[in-house]
């Protein structure tokens, strides 16, 4: 099984959602998805420190 850690571009449902659904149907792929409450919201701005916090934890947790 191959890990993705993914970010989104932002918290649109065609940059968040989107891919988790794509990649839910394949069998082969897990999907380490930045939590959603960690981004932003239209004009409001992400959460640097726990998007960093998130990518350092995870960092070595993939394989793409």
């Amino acid at each position: 099984m191959k890990n993705i850690l993914f970010v989104p571009i932002d918290e649109r449902p065609c940059n968040y959602n989107f891919p988790k659904t794509l990649f839910s149907n394949l069998p082969n792929y897990k999907l380490n998805i930045i939590p959603r409450e960690f981004l932003g919201d239209c004009k409001k701005p992400a959460d640097f420190n726990k998007v960093s916090q998130f990518l350092l934890q995870n960092a070595n947790k993939k394989d793409i």
